[in-house]
């Protein structure tokens, strides 16, 4: 599968072009506007403003008040065990930097959970499976646009590469983590990102990981970049 990409000097013409059509305007018009709102401002009763500050200030109050209860609440909860825990699984450090030569990508697994419960694929776990979340993070290049998603990430097992699995975003985000989902490269850098997978055969030691991009198409130019494949280990508990 073939993805497509425009260089981000492309987009800033478009973006200046855009800017400029919408930079008219009457400044007339606009410095009237500014001068009437200004004395209807003024022209408002100050024992109204004191009013809805006092007003504000009570509502502060409650909150505050409405929030510590709430906190109290849920530290009794997780001290009684009812309550999902921040994180599941076995933590393992991987610390691997994957650096994309043609985007400029750097890509770096963090570390992974092995052994997380799922309540989705709970079935492939008791067959003997297993869940593993992986934590990465991205600083993306200036080169070019589009995303970075949850299919460019992989793992091999069974002598198969299976992608990431989208449909435990849920999962990841009830544990307190953030999951990826589309991650565009305008943004620069992702902060600590989380993307799961779920081994639907017999779990193993050790795993290869692995981040595709595919053969690229530049948008308006005559040029294609190769695939671009950077691998790791995800090591036993």
């Amino acid at each position: 599968m073939k993805k497509s990409v425009l260089r981000t000097s492309t987009l800033g013409v478009a973006l200046a072009m855009t800017l400029a059509a919408c930079g008219g305007g009457n400044d007339e018009q606009t410095e009237e506007t500014t001068e009437a709102t200004v004395e209807e401002q003024v022209d408002e009763p100050t024992d109204v403003e004191e009013t809805e500050s006092e007003e504000a200030t009570e509502d502060v109050e409650e909150e505050t008040e409405d929030t510590e209860a709430t906190d109290e609440t849920d530290e009794d909860t997780t001290e009684d065990g009812d309550a999902t825990p921040s994180e599941g699984g076995t933590p393992v450090e991987i610390n691997a930097e994957l650096t994309d030569p043609e985007t400029g990508d750097t890509i770096t697994i963090v570390s992974a959970l092995r052994d997380v419960p799922s309540e989705r694929d709970a079935s492939y776990i008791e067959d003997g499976g297993e869940v593993v979340y992986l934590e990465i993070s991205i600083e993306a290049g200036d080169q070019f646009g589009g995303a970075i998603g949850t299919n460019d990430f992989y793992i091999l097992y069974d002598g198969e590469e299976d992608r990431a699995k989208g449909t435990l975003r849920d999962e990841i985000s009830a544990q307190g983590l953030e999951p990826l989902e589309t991650f565009a490269r305008r943004d620069g850098s992702s902060g600590n990102l989380w993307v799961a997978f779920t081994v639907e055969g017999e779990r193993a030691d050790t795993y290869t990981g692995a981040y595709i991009r595919p053969e690229t198409e530049i948008l308006g130019e005559d040029e294609v970049l190769p695939e671009f494949r950077g691998e790791f280990t995800i090591p036993a508990p």
